[in-house]
Formats: structure tokens, C-alpha cells, sequence
């Protein structure tokens, strides 16, 4: 349920990045971010649960962002980038 709202969300409002915490899945796989983005254009970026804290999962739009490096640590994770028009 949580999913399909977010996709009606990221195609209504043209969104290019979204980033989502306590996402409850132990793996996320390729299928399921193009469900959730509504298009086979996504990239990710996804930090697995550690201890008690949730997974974290970063999701965008790959002709409007550029990733050139991600990091992580405990409870977050950094993206750095382009920003490109698409």
C-alpha cells in the first residue's frame, strides 16, 4: 500500500529524488524500486537495517541525477552528484 501511494506521488508531482527510512524490506530488489518509481529510469542507493535503526533507501530519476559517490554511516546516507535538467 505504502508503495503504490508513493509511486502516485513521484509521477503526480514529477518528483526526481525521493528518499525513504524504515523502508521494512531486508533486500530491495531492482523490480521493486521500478514499481515504486513507476519507470525503469531509477537508481538507488539503499543502507540495510543496523541494530534497531530501519532501512534506508534513496531513489532518483537517472537523467536529471548523476551519482559520482555515496557514503554511509550510522542512521544516514550522503549522495554526491550532478544535478542535470533530463
Amino acid at each position: 500500500m505504502k508503495w503504490k501511494f508513493i509511486n502516485k506521488i513521484v509521477v503526480k508531482e514529477e518528483i526526481q529524488l525521493i528518499c525513504n527510512q524504515e523502508t521494512r524490506k531486508e533486500v530491495m530488489k531492482h523490480e521493486l524500486c521500478k514499481a515504486i518509481w513507476g519507470d525503469c529510469e531509477v537508481q538507488w542507493v539503499v543502507q540495510p537495517t543496523i541494530n534497531s535503526t530501519g532501512e534506508l533507501l534513496c531513489l532518483w530519476f537517472k537523467d536529471y541525477f548523476d551519482l559520482t559517490n555515496s557514503f554511509q554511516g550510522n542512521g544516514f546516507i550522503g549522495l554526491k552528484g550532478i544535478w542535470r535538467k533530463g
